[in-house]
Parts: C-alpha cells; sequence; structure tokens
C-alpha cells in the first residue's frame, strides 16, 4: 500500500499521514493487542 503512494505530490502525503496519525495509532494498537 505504501509503494502506491510514491507517484503522489509529498505534500498530499504529508497531509494525509498527520490527518490519519490518530487513526492510524488506534489501529495500530488494535493489531498490537491481537
Amino acid at each position: 500500500m505504501i509503494h502506491d503512494y510514491f507517484g503522489v505530490d509529498h505534500e498530499i502525503i504529508s497531509s494525509i499521514v498527520n490527518f490519519d496519525i490518530p487513526i492510524l495509532k488506534k489501529q495500530i494498537a488494535k493489531i498490537i493487542k491481537n
């Protein structure tokens, strides 16, 4: 999935990543618990 983002503008990636960090942390926490 990460490889698909290489063609996208870095600023867009930064915005998406920064916006999704809280969600990603929750998802990672769920994965770790499982």
